[in-house]
């Protein structure tokens, strides 16, 4: 896939505690990004579904299920 190698191999973390959703960057080389706001590393921010979420150059949307 085109840009995965700005992905880390541990790059960052979805946690689910509840019933809400969270992302964390791991201190990743190429950051992780929240609708194009940068992470910052080892603190968790809130995820809501259709969130874009970035890591490096690949961008994915997020869907609770």
């Amino acid at each position: 896939m085109q840009g995965s190698d700005t992905v880390s191999r541990v790059h960052a973390v979805f946690e689910h505690i509840g019933g809400s959703y969270t992302l964390t960057d791991l201190n990743s080389t190429n950051a992780t990004r929240l609708n194009s706001k940068r992470l910052e590393p080892d603190k968790p921010a809130a995820l809501n579904d259709g969130d874009a979420v970035q890591f490096g150059k690949i961008t994915a949307t997020f869907k609770k299920i």
